[in-house]
């Protein structure tokens, strides 16, 4: 078998590491893809947890943990615990694919001001924004229009 068939709960975003490593470790700095899938409400939600895949330091506020959010549009990355702080927690982003968004949007707008053009599959069923590149360490606003 080849591959596994998995599903995705309307109103969820997952972030994924896509490259195949032999363990975490080596797997640390590779970029994240975050899957959003829109609910019939338009909105969806999900959480992101980095350590340092080593040590127990999580018992000392040493990891991030952040809250992903989608509504109107937008994609809202925060930090959920302000306590916790791991200097090296940040985490890149290579790729955000949206499911069952509007047609409409042609491009992807970050707080910074950068823009990144969209592509939709084709069937229409998701849209794509890649080769991001994207560092986050506190917070990023990502406006789809």
């Amino acid at each position: 078998m080849d591959s596994v068939p998995v599903f995705y709960r309307g109103g969820s975003i997952i972030a994924r590491k896509e490259t195949h490593r032999s363990s975490s470790a080596y797997m640390r700095s590779d970029p994240y893809t975050i899957y959003v899938f829109v609910d019939a409400t338009g909105e969806a939600s999900g959480t992101l947890y980095i350590d340092d895949y080593e040590s127990f330091e999580y018992r000392n506020n040493v990891y991030n943990y952040y809250g992903l959010k989608y509504a109107d549009g937008a994609l809202n990355i925060s930090k959920l615990d302000v306590a916790a702080d791991y200097s090296e927690g940040s985490f890149t982003i290579a790729e955000i694919v949206v499911y069952a968004q509007n047609e409409g949007v042609s491009r992807a707008v970050f707080d910074d001001s950068s823009i990144y053009p969209v592509s939709y599959s084709v069937s229409k069923t998701y849209l794509k924004v890649s080769d991001l590149n994207v560092a986050v360490r506190d917070l990023l606003d990502i406006t789809f229009e």
